[in-house]
């Protein structure tokens, strides 16, 4: 979310730089976790069985949603290479990333909650 807002905000080159780096590395942070945690969860005789679900999840449904998302959000009307009518992105997809950044950050944190409840009640006292 912090890199995006740095887009959002901000318009000169090192400030694009450091929110794309910023941006970039969050999701690629992101989705490693995701990835190792799945692979964490999953018991040993189904090791792989679960990655399909973890790309239509990480991958599918954002490139879907996303791309539905940035239609709405995107404001200013233009020509594509083909001399098509679209619309072209502008700084408001930035805010847009970032409010679902927070979005995600809702369920994320009621599932590290949970696991912190459930460990500290299976530790012996």
């Amino acid at each position: 979310a912090a890199g995006a807002l740095i887009l959002f905000f901000l318009d000169s080159s090192w400030a694009l730089v450091l929110g794309g780096v910023i941006l970039m590395v969050g999701y690629l942070l992101g989705t490693s976790v995701l990835g190792a945690e799945l692979r964490d969860q999953t018991p040993e005789e189904k090791a792989g069985s679960l990655q399909g679900v973890r790309m239509v999840f990480a991958v599918l449904l954002p490139m879907i949603i996303g791309s539905n998302v940035s239609l709405l959000v995107f404001q200013q009307p233009g020509l594509d290479a083909y001399g098509e009518p679209t619309k072209i992105p502008d700084h408001w997809m930035f805010l847009v990333t970032a409010a679902s950044c927070l979005l995600a950050l809702a369920p994320a944190s009621w599932l590290f909650l949970t696991r912190k409840r459930a460990e500290a009640q299976e530790k012996p006292q």
